[in-house]
């Protein structure tokens, strides 16, 4: 029995020595051709003495590992320089380390638009865990153009560098909601159901039918749906304009064969000072007792006016097509003395 204690006493102490003077670091890594041994500080060892046994240059030592006032502190993990026979020494001290006892490399890897921390160690064959701890990563967080410092041992292949090209900012175009064989029409002043139908050779049902209106009112602006192509031949003939002192007019005939004119320009209040809540109407060319449809073209607001008189030919009256009563002004949503105004009747 007392020779088997011996035998445990001497080992042990044996052991003890072994550890006192040999190279019991961590690992051993290889960075462009030079080996360092990571050491992890024990309590009682000082920056000299750890030097000493390595046989590492004390200043090399300091300036590698970035130390402050030549301190260190118990547990801290220091990398020290040494030669390729102590790299091997070091290396073989461990009986149980799997991958740790080869010489590892560091590389930069540069974090692209796409990567995550894992990707990154799958392609590096190394764990995130000591990603993080290479480093100092508190999470999994990474961000773009972010370098990372990888170790891997010489007997892994470095990936190559992938070029990732960055996206480029495309405009996304809008799509179309013109149904094919369709087109869009904007509807302008002076513009019936008959006489877009006309311009489309079309019957004014169908647009009623396609655009789903709930009548054949139309307002100046409306966005219509028609099938087909203008025909430009009946746009010249409907859109013929005459220019007049105070506005415009045009004359267009509906398929039931009856003529309409739509005249546009300024409207004006009447200021004799009549007070009235009748729809009343000064116009320059109209007959009395004519009913005319007056359209404010700025929120397509309209009534019905019964003409009770010419316009005056004077200076006030030089550029305006019709004076209105104030209560025509308030019907229409008109707070200003004049407006623009779209008048339409038919002729006998």
């Amino acid at each position: 029995m007392s020779y088997k204690i011996g035998i445990v006493l001497v080992f042990t102490f044996g052991t003890l020595a072994g550890r006192a003077g040999g190279l019991d670091s961590l690992r051993v890594e290889k960075n462009k051709g030079q080996y360092f041994v990571i050491h992890q500080v024990e309590k009682g060892e000082t920056l000299y003495s750890l030097a000493r046994r390595y046989g590492a240059d004390l200043e090399q030592v300091v300036k590698l590992n970035d130390i402050q006032n030549n301190q260190i502190s118990l547990g801290q993990e220091l990398k020290l320089p040494i030669d390729k026979s102590k790299a091997r020494q070091a290396s073989e001290m461990k009986p149980v380390e799997p991958k740790a006892s080869s010489a590892m490399e560091e590389v930069t890897h540069t974090v692209v638009q796409g990567e995550t921390l894992y990707s990154i160690s799958r392609k590096y064959g190394v764990a995130v865990e000591d990603m993080k701890k290479w480093n100092s990563l508190p999470s999994n967080e990474i961000s773009i153009d972010q370098q990372l410092t990888i170790r891997i041992s010489d007997d892994q292949a470095v990936p190559a560098p992938v070029e990732v090209k960055k996206p480029t900012k495309e405009t996304p175009k809008p799509k179309s909601t013109v149904p094919p064989g369709f087109t869009e029409y904007y509807v302008q002043s002076g513009d019936l159901l008959e006489t877009i139908a006309a311009k489309f050779k079309v019957k004014p049902d169908s647009i009623v039918f396609w655009n789903h209106l709930p009548n054949a009112y139309l307002s100046i602006g409306q966005k219509l749906l028609v099938r087909g192509k203008p025909d430009s031949v009946r746009i010249a003939q409907n859109d013929a304009v005459e220019i007049l002192p105070y506005g415009q007019r045009k004359t267009v005939k509906d398929q039931s064969g009856f003529t309409r004119v739509f005249e546009e320009g300024t409207a004006r209040k009447i200021e004799d000072g009549m007070e009235t809540q009748k729809y009343l109407a000064l116009h320059r060319t109209l007959s009395v007792g004519a009913l005319i449809e007056v359209r404010n073209l700025m929120n397509n607001q309209k009534i019905f006016v019964r003409v009770v008189g010419k316009l005056p030919e004077t200076g006030l009256n030089e550029n305006v097509m019709i004076r209105l009563t104030p209560i025509c002004f308030e019907r229409l949503g008109v707070i200003d003395p004049k407006t623009r105004v779209e008048v339409s009747y038919y002729l006998d």
